[in-house]
């Protein structure tokens, strides 16, 4: 997950230490561009969780199936953490509390930080998040994808309890 990202912030460190660009202009930029890389690359692995979610089913459908995917998809409009766990929730509340349970709140608050801190490059004044603080944001997202992993392999559980 997020391989586009780990490349990213890879090959970004690379050029800053080579350069010796640390706490200049040129950090900030790649600061944010990486940060708007990771949002991209969040939603992509989401909506490929929910296709693998959707594909390990029993059902046979092809039509069900993607009806399923693309509804998901236009549930699915922000990917803070608690819009993550109402969409999990419409799988189940076991999927949702599972999903909650499994993230601390300095996780949830890194994460969400991330997210906000792209809207501000996207549409206002920049971000001030340092390139150093991208390796924490980073392990906080992949901590937030492997819940979500993790939570949808459980509805198919005998435990499982599906909204109705």
């Amino acid at each position: 997950m997020l391989l586009r990202t780990r490349s990213a912030i890879d090959e970004c460190m690379e050029h800053l230490n080579e350069s010796q660009a640390w706490s200049t202009q040129v950090e900030s930029y790649l600061t944010q561009y990486i940060l708007v890389i990771l949002c991209a690359d969040v939603q992509q692995s989401v909506y490929l969780l929910l296709e693998g979610r959707i594909s390990a089913s029993s059902s046979t459908d092809a039509g069900l199936k993607s009806f399923a995917y693309s509804m998901g998809v236009r549930c699915l409009r922000s990917f803070v953490k608690g819009d993550l766990s109402n969409f999990l929730a419409l799988f189940g509340h076991e999927v949702r509390n599972n999903f909650n349970d499994a993230l601390d709140d300095r996780t949830v608050t890194i994460y969400n930080n991330a997210l906000k801190n792209r809207h501000e490059v996207a549409h206002s004044s920049g971000s001030t998040i340092t390139f150093r603080e991208l390796a924490e944001i980073y392990e906080a997202a992949v901590r937030v994808l492997g819940a979500i992993d993790d939570s949808l392999k459980l509805i198919d559980s005998p435990s499982s309890q599906h909204v109705e």
